[in-house]
């Protein structure tokens, strides 16, 4: 019986040992570059081509990235039955009498 492999895309023969794996085509180092295509930054009105800056940026406006802060518990907001009936009460009001 045989079976492809994954490495070289040949078949081989599952009754001899199975050849090791080949190397990676490429050796080099994966590196995340710190440049970027240039952008506005909404919060100073800069363009800016580095991503160290973009965020050095957003941080000064008192901005935030989103996917980089952790989300914050809301506090549960007590329920007040006859408050919430007025409420409701007043919205169905001004629906109605809107035009």
């Amino acid at each position: 019986m045989q079976r492809m492999c994954k490495s070289c895309g040949k078949w081989h023969d599952l009754d001899e040992p199975w050849p090791c794996a080949l190397p990676s085509k490429s050796r080099a180092f994966y590196v995340i570059s710190d440049t970027m295509e240039p952008a506005k930054h909404m919060g100073t009105g800069q363009i800016l081509d580095s991503k160290a800056k973009f965020r050095q940026a957003t941080r000064a406006s008192g901005c935030i990235e989103l996917g980089n802060e952790p989300i914050k518990a809301r506090a549960p907001i007590p329920l007040d039955r006859r408050a919430r009936r007025e409420a409701i009460k007043q919205s169905i009001y001004h629906l109605r009498n809107k035009s």
